[in-house]
């Protein structure tokens, strides 16, 4: 009856004997024993179950399942590089999309075991596919300095929300250029299809990668990142506004009413974290040798094994960067390059206006590479083999007079939008009335074009 507990859910000790009884009473009334009173079998539970995990949660019990039976020892990776353990999981935290939904993101990180750095991360809406983590690789393998501005970004992402505290651009550039840059030996990651498609493993192999995956249903086999998360959860997500907390009983009352992030801000927030907090603070499991009692921070870590056992980093340069970005082949017009309902363009793309690119595969258009997360510029490939970077083609309005405050009157439009379209559905499911024609509940929904502008992750996924 213990044993079968295993995978049941977690019940009190009074229905576990009251299963027993009922089982001693479908024995053969010739071999069954006597039932015992209720106090000597709460003793016996009590013996027999001793470290079983029959109180605890159902989770712990698989977990403790499927753990080693053998002697416990630690597994401790001095080596940065030589283990990273990449996951993904539903961040406990709301954000608002433009049409004004609340939704939870899909947090992935990318976790050093020896150092405890997180050397690449993204937030999603919808879940990761595998170019998502091959731009993870590319955020670990590309330095600082080599990647490209995302001023544009941030710009705007300040602008939607005003009590956003980003870093300087200065403080900023001295928090990432004293970030380590760990290349990875081995992947370590679960059996997800994201993680398992081949666009991911190709990636790994052109930079000579090795990847090892966890045992299914064995949380414990990627315990670094799986404690990763919590703490992200408690030093950086409880202190902001739309917080879910780690249970229902914990949260809070209606945190989809709060004035929420949108996605672009919480990466940019979640980036600036990293590189000036987390990177910076004591990790209780990077202890030193002779005293356990010091700690020492990320950053530190890697300074000190940098000089003796790290590999030497294999930093991609731009081009490199650029061709791990995701891709799509449009027609170069007068107006520049139209990818997901903006417009970028250059004056090196002169030459190539109105041309064919000459690549029959794919209509004679022109291969263009982008960042789902940073729409302030795309790469297009020309005929010389070359890249030609084309900024986004209204940058320059977020100079303009009134520019802020105009951005904010679109993000707040589109929220009362969301709240009006709500108040239909409910209006309609008390009076049993229909609900506004195509049209009309369409122009509620519809985000304004500010808006867009404001929040938009998956902006390049559409095909126009």
């Amino acid at each position: 009856m213990i044993a079968s507990r295993v995978n049941k859910p977690t019940v009190s000790t009074r229905t576990i004997i009251e299963l027993v009884s009922k089982e001693i009473l479908k024995m053969d009334a010739g071999c069954r024993p006597k039932i015992p009173s209720e106090a000597t079998m709460y003793r016996a539970l009590k013996k027999l179950a001793h470290g079983k995990n029959l109180g605890a949660t159902a989770a712990t019990r698989r977990s403790a399942e499927v753990s080693t039976k053998d002697t416990f020892r630690r597994r401790r990776q001095i080596l940065p590089g030589v283990e990273i353990q990449v996951d993904s999981t539903p961040a406990d935290i709301f954000v608002r999309t433009p049409n004004g939904e609340c939704v939870r993101p899909i947090l992935t990180i990318m976790v050093d075991v020896a150092t405890r750095s997180i050397i690449a991360s993204s937030f999603r809406i919808d879940g990761a596919k595998g170019y998502d983590h091959v731009l993870l690789l590319g955020q670990a393998l590309v330095p600082y300095a080599n990647k490209p501005d995302r001023a544009t970004t941030r710009t705007l992402a300040s602008f939607g929300n005003p009590d956003l505290a980003l870093l300087s651009p200065e403080a900023k550039y001295r928090a990432e250029c004293a970030r380590p840059m760990i290349s990875p030996r081995r992947i370590h990651m679960d059996n997800g299809k994201d993680f398992l498609s081949e666009v991911f493993h190709s990636a790994c192999a052109k930079f000579g990668i090795d990847i090892s995956l966890a045992p299914i249903a064995n949380g414990s086999a990627k315990g670094v990142v799986e404690r990763t998360f919590k703490s992200i959860n408690s030093l950086l997500l409880s202190t902001l506004p739309g917080y879910l907390a780690n249970t229902p009983s914990n949260r809070g009352l209606k945190p989809n009413e709060e004035n929420l992030l949108g996605l672009s801000a919480l990466t940019e927030l979640f980036d600036d974290w990293i590189a000036n907090v987390w990177q910076n603070r004591p990790h209780e499991s990077l202890s030193d040798f002779h005293e356990p009692s010091i700690k020492y921070s990320p950053n530190e870590w890697y300074a000190m094994a940098s000089d003796y056992s790290a590999p030497l980093p294999v930093a991609l340069t731009v081009t490199d960067y650029i061709e791990l970005l995701p891709l799509r082949f449009r027609t170069i017009t007068n107006e520049g390059i139209r990818l997901g309902n903006r417009f970028f363009n250059s004056a090196e793309l002169l030459p190539y206006r109105d041309t064919l690119s000459g690549d029959l595969t794919n209509k004679n258009q022109w291969e263009v590479h982008f960042n789902p997360y940073d729409f302030g510029q795309v790469w297009v490939r020309v005929s010389s083999g070359e890249w030609i970077e084309c900024p986004w083609r209204d940058r320059g309005v977020l100079n303009t007079p009134h520019a802020v405050d105009i951005l904010r009157a679109g993000k707040n439009r589109s929220e009362l939008k969301s709240e009006r379209a709500e108040q239909a559905r409910e209006s309609a499911a008390l009076t049993g009335m229909p609900m506004p024609g195509g049209s009309a509940l369409k122009a509620l929904e519809a985000p304004s074009l500010i808006d867009i502008v404001l929040e938009d992750d998956d902006f390049f996924d559409i095909e126009n």
